[in-house]
């Protein structure tokens, strides 16, 4: 169970670094859904959650973005829900 407090914790240290390297472009519920997808996810799987978050940013947003702000929970809960089926198949578990 500590794995995953840990990987929580972890998670949400990477948004809020985030959001503060981009000035606050990313909102504080980002931050605070990067610790609720540290709650499913083994530390080992966290990579690839922002993996896929970035590839489905990538995709989807093909206009230029850095301006302004974008909501990126839609992309994050992509990656939350294809690390968490990856992790479940291949079984990952502690």
């Amino acid at each position: 169970m500590w794995i995953f407090i840990i990987s929580s914790m972890i998670m949400g240290s990477i948004y809020f670094a985030i959001r503060k390297i981009t000035k606050n472009k990313l909102g504080p519920a980002d931050v605070w859904f990067g610790f609720f997808q540290g709650l499913f996810l083994h530390p080992i799987m966290l990579w690839v959650c922002l993996a896929i978050e970035t590839v489905a940013a990538l995709c989807i947003e093909n206009k230029k973005i850095g301006y302004k702000k974008f909501p990126f929970i839609p992309y994050m809960a992509a990656g939350l829900i294809g690390a968490w089926l990856i992790q479940f198949f291949r079984g990952i578990t502690f």
